[in-house]
């Protein structure tokens, strides 16, 4: 069983820490330090969070841990324990994972499209993982874009696991589900203050917009809904294949669940110019 470990300094030996560059990767809420005497390891500090957000951060990593133990998601990187400043929490242990972003992977114009596909479809099987572990979880991935997926010896690593929405926690608003709340949707929840509340539905939302976004080159979560079904009728009309269409569809449909795209990917493989011109074109 894997434990959480505690790593104890005093706010002067913080200040000593050697910082980590993470490669034009921002982070509004924290900062990345090598752990002293490890070049194998990161601290990730939190920064302008509350004391009722760092209360959940610590929470989030308890139950990741609970979750890694019996879920075994292997390529999910759970923090490895916690940082303790002057008796405070103020952040996690991560492993430093060497690889590329998914963001770069895929709009890298050396890399055949297929296996661009392929990297993409392994997005979507992560997420039907999380959607098949244990329902005591309540889990989704809430934080679904592709800077939280890394290449890491040709597999998809899922980095920023403390986003995760686990047990009684909210998860991470992500950009995309901030798209969500400004458009017409009724179908995804919304809590008090008329955020969405993040859930597998709204993990394949944001999956699907990534999927879109990669394909047509724009960002189709803009479109109001009208010209969205448009867009979609046309690739249906050019032969696009019908399952893919419809899982694209299913966002928009109030009675049922979101369908997960990744087990119809192939069928975009060995894609020819005519197609991906068809797709790129929106309207």
């Amino acid at each position: 069983m894997y434990e959480m470990y505690e790593y104890f300094l005093t706010n002067e030996q913080f200040k000593k820490l050697e910082p980590f560059n993470l490669n034009n990767i921002i982070h509004t809420e924290s900062d990345f330090y090598w752990m002293p005497e490890s070049k194998i390891r990161l601290f990730k500090i939190y920064k302008n969070l509350t004391e009722e957000e760092l209360y959940l951060k610590r929470k989030t990593i308890e139950y990741l841990i609970d979750f890694n133990n019996e879920t075994k998601i292997y390529n999910l990187v759970v923090p490895l324990g916690i940082v303790i400043v002057d008796n405070e929490f103020r952040g996690e242990i991560q492993t430093k994972i060497n690889g590329k972003t998914l963001t770069n992977y895929i709009y890298d114009k050396e890399i055949p499209f297929n296996k661009k596909i392929d990297k993409l479809k392994d997005v979507g099987y992560f997420i039907d993982m999380v959607k098949n572990s244990n329902p005591k979880y309540n889990a989704c991935f809430s934080d679904i874009h592709t800077d939280n997926f890394m290449i890491h010896g040709g597999n998809i690593i899922v980095v920023d696991a403390t986003s995760m929405k686990l047990y009684d926690l909210k998860g991470i608003q992500n950009f995309y589900l901030c798209q969500l709340s400004e458009m017409e949707f009724e179908k995804y929840e919304v809590d008090s203050e008329g955020i969405v509340i993040p859930s597998i539905n709204t993990d394949i939302y944001c999956y699907i917009m990534i999927l879109l976004r990669f394909l047509s080159g724009s960002d189709l979560y803009i479109l109001g809904e009208g010209s969205y079904f448009r867009y979609l009728d046309k690739l249906e009309k050019n032969g696009f294949d019908i399952n893919l269409i419809n899982s694209f569809r299913s966002i928009y449909e109030e009675d049922m669940d979101n369908i997960n795209p990744y087990i119809y990917l192939d069928s975009l493989k060995d894609i020819d110019d005519e197609k991906l011109a068809i797709m790129r074109k929106i309207l």
